[in-house]
């Protein structure tokens, strides 16, 4: 598979290889619950859905303090490799897995918490998101990518 993509990176439109064959080595990878690997394929791949899924099952087994460390990094693969659409529909479902956990959930004051959800790593990546900011740094620098 590894081949196949090297391939399709040399000699189709795709500079990482052909998004298709990127998902179904990360579908693999995520079957098999090695988080890393499927972290890295699904970011070139065609199902940012499926990634976020992926990365919040990753989260669990790291500390609950570091679940914005873990959206910011995909967040900001996709717009390193200007897939914008994906980094918008990656950040939305992770932000809905972290909103749906935080429901029913109230601090000392009776409030309920928002402090994942709007800390300032999720918030830069909002404002990433929308703004679509690197995808235009990057159009300037290199030219717009074709895939």
């Amino acid at each position: 598979m590894k081949e196949a993509i090297k391939w399709t990176a040399e000699h189709g439109p795709c500079p990482h290889g052909d998004p298709r064959l990127h998902t179904d080595l990360a579908r693999f990878h995520d079957r098999r619950r090695e988080y890393a690997e499927a972290h890295r394929h699904y970011v070139r791949g065609s199902r940012p859905g499926d990634h976020a899924r992926c990365v919040m099952e990753w989260v669990r087994q790291g500390y609950p303090s570091e679940r914005d460390l873990f959206v910011t990094r995909g967040v900001l693969e996709y717009l390193c490799v200007e897939t914008m659409k994906n980094a918008n529909i990656f950040f939305e479902n992770c932000v809905k897995v972290i909103d749906n956990e935080g429901k029913g959930k109230d601090d000392a004051d009776g409030e309920a918490q928002e402090e994942a959800t709007r800390g300032p790593l999720i918030n830069f990546c909002e404002f990433c998101t929308s703004l679509n900011l690197f995808s235009r740094i990057l159009a300037a620098e290199i030219g717009p990518v074709q895939c």
